[in-house]
């Protein structure tokens, strides 16, 4: 590790969001090895901070300085000497915009920025996705890019989408969760449980019953032609999502065994209650690919129109027979999670491979923006 690096994280505001806090678990994990972390506190306190870094090594900025983040990388980049860098890491996650007046606020905040890297400031942002933008944010977001040394999207369609504007130093990096280490080792048993978790409406924080009803009313018919007994577990790690799951629970618990665990899960949390299932059910991106990486055959049960970041994500990534079509038929929609069950330990090694292949791909990226 070359200590004379400082490398300031900027996380997301989403504290929660478990998926959004475990993929900035990861990108701490990823750049701890290369130089000194400082953690912006500013919004997450202190409980979230353990979560997600580690407070053996890592610093709070809260803890070594009064002024901003902005205000504290103008002092570093003043202090470099010799071989020392500042480096910023914003967070990872989906950004998407719309109006005029917030593509200019933005800005003037970025031409701050903009100061900095003149005097040495590298900024990067891994593993996120973009749009939809209209035009002035898509204009303002072309030149925000000029910025980083690295926009690494997710997905090809933020990638396609980044070309068609013409951003700069534009790469893809595969979603952080991908990188996720799990901290309960696979297991052959299996439990007669299968776990559904959903969002709470298409966008946004806000319940929208139509849309929790609508999907219930497509689970129930699948979830019958399932062969074997099982137990309905209702659970959300995001906490925005809460009233779709009460939702969920009352209408499945009219035709199935059912449980409703009534408390946002942390990331342990949730590692282990998908552990040893069944079955996952999800259009939560991160709930998807946290308990895949938990040992357990888990699929996206999206609208193609509405979850295009989750499609996308899967397609590029060779796993798209695992993303059942809420609007497929019956028949197709059975025969996909039944044939998946059956393969289920081809599936376990096919995400294995898109595993290992992804941490090359991350290494790489790194070590070119650390060289």
């Amino acid at each position: 590790m070359n200590e004379n690096n400082k490398i300031f994280f900027r996380p997301t505001e989403q504290i929660e969001n478990a998926g959004d806090l475990l993929i900035c678990k990861v990108e701490l994990d990823l750049i701890r090895p290369y130089g000194t972390l400082i953690v912006d506190d500013s919004i997450i306190g202190e409980a979230v901070f353990k979560q997600i870094a580690n407070p053996q090594t890592d610093l709070q900025l809260s803890n070594i300085s009064k002024t901003s983040l902005y205000e504290e990388i103008k002092k570093q980049l003043s202090n470099c000497e010799g071989d020392s860098r500042v480096f910023l890491f914003l967070e990872p996650g989906h950004t998407f915009r719309s109006g005029g007046k917030l593509a200019y606020r933005m800005l003037k905040t970025d031409f701050r920025y903009w100061k900095l890297v003149q005097k040495g400031l590298i900024i990067c942002r891994i593993g996120f996705s973009i749009g939809p933008f209209d035009f002035w944010n898509s204009v303002r977001e072309s030149i925000y890019s000029r910025l980083f040394s690295l926009y690494a999207v997710r997905d090809k369609k933020s990638l396609a989408l980044a070309q068609k504007w013409k951003f700069k130093n534009v790469k893809y990096f595969p979603d952080l969760a991908f990188s996720y280490q799990p901290t309960i080792k696979a297991s052959s048993t299996t439990e007669n449980r299968i776990v559904l978790s959903f969002r709470s409406n298409d966008r946004g924080r806000i319940h929208d019953e139509t849309y929790i009803k609508r999907i219930a009313e497509k689970l129930v018919p699948i979830l019958k032609s399932l062969p074997g007994s099982f137990q309905l577990t209702i659970a959300y790690q995001v906490a925005f999502d809460r009233e779709a799951s009460k939702s969920l629970s009352k209408s499945l618990s009219e035709f199935f065994d059912t449980e409703f665990i009534d408390k946002n899960l942390s990331i342990s949390e949730a590692e282990s209650l998908y552990h040893g299932s069944r079955l996952v059910l999800s259009n939560r991106l991160h709930v998807i690919l946290l308990a895949l990486q938990a040992g357990c055959l888990a699929m996206p049960f999206v609208s193609m129109e509405g979850n295009t970041k989750i499609t996308s994500i899967f397609s590029d990534n060779g796993l798209d027979d695992l993303v059942i079509d809420q609007n497929a038929t019956l028949d197709v929609q059975a025969s996909m999670i039944q044939q998946a069950e059956k393969m289920n330990k081809e599936v376990a090694i096919r995400f294995k491979n898109v595993v290992k292949s992804s941490s090359v791909l991350v290494k790489t990226e790194l070590d070119n923006v650390f060289a």
